[in-house]
């Protein structure tokens, strides 16, 4: 199938089949607080980006969206097509990474893409547990390097872009998690163990998703799992990394963790019961400094509906305002997208980055099609008007 059968296929039949088709060139979802939102945090949309695809060059599956850090392009790597684009900030295609297949270039399926300093596109392959090195002008293929887990969640670079830290939720089995790779030696290195409850109950580890979280703090790091309520404070003191101490951000709108969620994690009779454990959390997506040394937080919320496989999956996002020194937080503004097919949401400063993807119409007797867009949002925050609450962290006692 083309562009039009397979990511409707894959996207509407199988896991959104209630979303309608927007008409075309409509972005619906101005991205602002909707009702019931906190107006002490402003989301002020800058522009939309639809990017150029065709019938041989389309983005199927959005697996993982990053910004390159020296000039802003944008990677979007797809695990269905098995391959990564970049894209100009203007939209257009620029380069190609990867293809299908199990040899060195080719990829499986791939959850991550990212820039290594200012040379070279890593492409994730999930099944061969490879990072798939190529050129970053070219895209010709120069290099693979092998690891021992999956990788999935934040890519944190350096300021001096000499080492990257990885999200690394080696799941089943592993005990670490953030990858630490210093790509000019070809060190990795293993950081900071796996709380136990997820090493005592996988059940759950599996339930949060393969993401971790992760965000520098003056020289040590903020770390979260997705589906824990904690946010832990750790360093690089020792050989495997320290848990210092740890904070909660309050819950205003979205979902609390229930008392027994490994018990609900872990019950698993049916595909309907299993369908429903996912409405029982709110997972922190993503944590971004801001230009004044506070923190956006982005947390999901997924409902399942429906018989499998024609199952419609809702996703609802909220924002929150994490203070420079951890100690309160103003939280839970929605995060209005309209009704998109799929979307990821990522930030630098000040600006909210939206990849989402739609149905559009057709015209006549044409299929729907899917249009990928980027839009960007300004973050501006009125600490007057925020609801302030403490995070427990230290500072706040």
């Amino acid at each position: 199938m083309g562009r039009v059968g397979r990511p409707l296929a894959l996207a509407l039949g199988i896991l959104y089949s209630g979303c309608r088709p927007e008409r075309a060139g409509e972005v619906s979802g101005d991205a602002s607080g909707g009702a019931g939102g906190s107006s002490a945090i402003r989301i002020t949309p800058l522009d939309s980006v639809l990017l150029a695809e065709d019938d041989s060059l389309y983005v199927a599956a959005p697996a993982d969206f990053t910004l390159d850090p020296l000039d802003g392009a944008y990677y979007v790597a797809d695990g269905f097509a098995g391959r990564a684009y970049r894209f100009a900030r203007t939209g257009e295609v620029e380069r190609v990474y990867g293809r299908p297949g199990g040899g060195p270039g080719e990829i499986g399926d791939t959850r991550v893409v990212f820039a290594v300093g200012d040379s070279l596109v890593a492409v994730d392959d999930f099944r061969d547990l490879t990072f798939e090195l190529f050129d970053k002008e070219t895209g010709e293929f120069v290099g693979r390097r092998s690891r021992d887990g999956a990788i999935g969640g934040t890519v944190l670079w350096s300021a001096a872009g000499d080492t990257l830290w990885l999200g690394f939720p080696d799941f089943p089995g592993g005990d670490f998690s953030v990858l630490m790779w210093v790509p000019r030696t070809n060190q990795l290195r293993h950081l900071w163990r796996v709380p136990r409850i997820y090493r005592d109950h996988p059940s759950y580890f599996a339930m949060g998703g393969l993401g971790t979280t992760l965000a520098r703090w003056g020289d040590r790091f903020l770390l979260d799992f997705g589906a824990l309520p904690h946010l832990y404070v750790v360093e690089l003191d020792g050989r495997d990394g320290t848990y210092v101490d740890s904070l909660q951000i309050p819950v205003r709108r979205r979902r609390p963790i229930d008392d027994n969620i490994v018990e609900i994690a872990e019950t698993r009779t049916d595909a309907r019961t299993d369908m429903q454990r996912y409405s029982y959390l709110s997972f922190l997506a993503g944590i971004f400094r801001r230009a004044d040394g506070s923190y956006l937080l982005v947390h999901t919320e997924k409902d399942l509906e429906g018989t499998p496989p024609a199952v419609e999956r809702r996703v609802s996002y909220y924002l929150s305002v994490l203070t420079a020194d951890l100690a309160q937080a103003c939280v839970d503004t929605p995060l209005d997208l309209g009704s998109p097919v799929g979307s990821i949401v990522k930030a630098r400063g000040d600006t909210l980055f939206v990849l989402l993807q739609r149905a559009v119409a057709g015209e006549g007797t044409t299929q729907p099609r899917a249009e990928t867009w980027v839009k960007r949002s300004l973050v501006e925050v009125d600490r007057d008007a925020c609801e302030w609450a403490s995070t427990g962290f230290p500072g706040s006692r």
